[in-house]
């Protein structure tokens, strides 16, 4: 049983290697043909322009497509400012403000500190 794989291996090695010398076959060919021209060469200039410019410019392209929605919308809250948006008040009362006029002002002043800002 051993055996048996160790040859299916070698025979997957063997294959592989004999494919690839297959495939290249045609490039190690000495002649040109079917009237191929090989043209002009590249500049330098040319050269640095399709190998650098060109990866470059769309390395850019998807930077600026990444972060393009962010700068659209502008800025975000951050940790040292002030809050400026309208305050919310989650799973409070149905009526807030009838809720604010039945409390105390010493009530209101013991717990107007406290929550996100981490100040209680």
């Amino acid at each position: 049983m051993r055996d048996l794989r160790v040859r299916a291996r070698l025979a997957a090695v063997a294959g592989s290697l004999l494919l690839a010398v297959l495939l290249a076959a045609p490039a190690l060919a000495a002649t040109r043909d079917d009237g191929e021209e090989p043209g002009r060469g590249l500049s330098s200039g040319q050269a640095l322009l399709i190998f650098i410019g060109v990866p470059l410019a769309v390395a850019v392209l998807l930077g600026l497509l990444t972060y393009l929605p962010s700068i659209a919308r502008g800025p975000r809250y951050r940790p040292e400012r002030t809050w400026t948006a309208n305050p919310v008040w989650f799973g409070g009362p149905d009526d807030p403000e009838e809720a604010l006029r039945l409390t105390s002002p010493e009530e209101i002043a013991r717990t107007s500190r406290g929550g996100a800002s981490a100040q209680w």
